[in-house]
């Protein structure tokens, strides 16, 4: 079980790094009002990749606590 809880938490971690990959040739952020609708959508998938593995990180955690 604690496995395939690691094996799904690395495949997140790929997807996060995309996804930081993105943000970083947005940063540093100057004027919030002028990022366009596709950037705003990289700064939402980050966020949500970014909290997501965080969750799994938490709950593989526990497993391994529990084991």
């Amino acid at each position: 079980m604690i496995w395939k809880k690691l094996d799904h938490l690395g495949r997140m971690r790929e997807y996060l790094l995309y996804s930081l990959a993105q943000i970083e040739k947005l940063l540093p952020i100057q004027e919030w009002a002028c990022l366009q609708p596709d950037q705003h959508e990289s700064l939402a998938a980050f966020r949500m990749r970014f909290s997501e593995f965080q969750e799994h990180m938490g709950k593989t955690m526990k497993a391994v606590a529990l084991e």
